[in-house]
């Protein structure tokens, strides 16, 4: 389950990346119109081609959080697992402490 849940988080990592690399492959597509800003690349763009980057990004993040929700709730359930373990150990040293005084009495 965890190898599942970093592999889906690499991936969630590597395709936001990836949408970053569109943006960029973009710009350098429109740099000899002498494109300056990204209010004129938005215009020169086909807002077809735009969304690209946009969806990837989104999808990037959805399989980012597909892989960082398993992880925090087995976090949780390995809290909680700690803490039923400490309280069963401070209840064996006390019962482990109490028979110790009554053989040294």
């Amino acid at each position: 389950m965890k190898q599942q849940s970093m592999k889906l988080i690499l991936s969630g990592i590597f395709v936001v990346v990836f949408s970053g690399l569109e943006k960029i492959l973009i710009f350098m597509a429109y740099q000899g119109q002498g494109v300056r800003t990204n209010t004129i690349l938005k215009d020169l763009t086909p807002s077809e081609i735009w969304r690209i980057p946009h969806f990837t990004f989104a999808l990037g993040l959805l399989i980012l959080a597909c892989g960082i929700i398993p992880m925090m709730s087995r976090i949780g359930f390995i809290r909680t697992q700690i803490e039923l373990i400490r309280m069963r150990n401070e209840e064996f040293d006390k019962r482990h402490n109490h028979h110790n005084q009554e053989d040294n009495a």
